[in-house]
């Protein structure tokens, strides 16, 4: 079983507004997905697969998934302008065919939605132990920290996600 975690633009403003520290380049929600997923991942035995949209910039929270334990990362790269264009996120999140989509929740849900209903997957709620899965890879769970606590980096793991490779797909 794979489950994608979509990881999106890193909003340092956001970040600053809402803990005022930013020591991470994923938004708290976002980290909440992962957990989410790796919380799977000791249950079932998934791969979790972290994936952005957009340039060389977010190889580092691509790495910093790697870090909290994710398996395996794919960067989809285009120009800063198309990185929040609903059609490539979705055309994205279909190459990769996972059982289960994550991402976290964001206060406009408006790109989320357009992606959704493009991939044609139904939101849900990834606030509980269990993901949403399905056969037919229907479903793209939100998940929220308020909800989800997420792990911290190891110091293994931030050691070694610089040496692994992240996938590149140029779209």
């Amino acid at each position: 079983m794979n489950i994608v975690v979509y990881l999106k633009p890193f909003d340092e403003k956001e970040q600053l507004e809402n803990d005022g520290i930013a020591c991470t380049n994923i938004s708290e929600n976002d980290r909440a997905a992962i957990e989410a997923a790796l919380r799977q991942k000791q249950k079932t035995g998934a791969t979790v697969i972290a994936f952005a949209v957009g340039d060389e910039t977010a190889d580092t929270q691509l790495r910093e998934a790697f870090a909290m334990g994710a398996d395996d990362a794919v960067l989809f790269q285009t120009s800063g302008e198309e990185a929040a264009n609903a059609l490539v996120i979705a055309s994205a999140l279909k190459k990769l065919r996972a059982d289960c989509y994550i991402t976290g929740k964001v206060t406009d849900l408006s790109l989320i939605e357009r992606v959704a209903k493009l991939a044609g997957f139904q939101i849900t709620d990834a606030n509980t132990d269990e993901v949403p899965v399905s056969a037919d890879n229907t479903y793209f769970a939100l998940a929220s920290a308020e909800a989800i606590k997420p792990r911290y980096m190891q110091i293994a793991g931030i050691y070694t996600a610089y040496r692994r490779k992240v996938r590149q797909l140029v779209f």
